[in-house]
């Protein structure tokens, strides 16, 4: 049997684009190293949250991603289809 590590179990992101981002920054810590200084996250519209608070409503979060990733799914079928359509025309 082989162990599969991911290869940021424990790491902190300048932009969390995926959930096994966002568990691996809450794996790492509130803190940066080296330095100790504290760390937030900071949502698309400037607030800033704490780890504490993205812990304690990570179901939450997780739908929120969930939701973004169908949207921009939905967007790309989108755009595909309307090129389709573009040539078909043209």
């Amino acid at each position: 049997m082989t162990l599969r590590i991911l290869p940021y179990y424990r790491q902190h992101f300048a932009q969390i684009t995926t959930t096994g981002q966002l568990k691996a920054m809450l794996r790492d810590g509130p803190y940066a190293w080296p330095g100790g200084y504290p760390l937030f996250f900071v949502t698309s519209d400037g607030g800033a949250l704490s780890f504490q608070t993205v812990q304690d409503e990570l179901s939450r979060c997780f739908e929120l991603f969930r939701l973004v990733f169908r949207f921009f799914d939905d967007l790309e079928a989108l755009n595909d289809r309307a090129v389709e359509a573009l040539k078909d025309d043209g």
